[in-house]
């Protein structure tokens, strides 16, 4: 389960990856241009391995404690996200 894997750290519970680290737009909300920069960028094949080693989207759904659901109307995302 998704709250194993973060117990045990034995599966990522998040992932988020960056298609490369060599834009230089600079942008306020993004830090691709400081985090990281000089660390390799992953291969296809370590992208795939990563993705494959994480719980399935039901066990991550199962253990929130909350989801938005952002793949909707605007008005939507805006009553989930009043309920916060």
């Amino acid at each position: 389960t998704l709250a194993k894997a973060a117990l045990f750290q034995n599966a990522p519970v998040y992932v988020q990856f960056y298609v490369t680290a060599r834009c230089n737009l600079a942008c306020q909300q993004c830090n691709i241009i400081y985090a990281n920069s000089d660390t390799r960028e992953c291969t296809l094949d370590e992208i795939r391995r990563i993705i494959a080693a994480q719980a399935p989207r039901q066990a991550r759904l199962d253990a929130a404690d909350d989801v938005i659901d952002n793949s909707g109307a605007l008005d939507a995302l805006h009553k989930q996200v009043r309920k916060f």
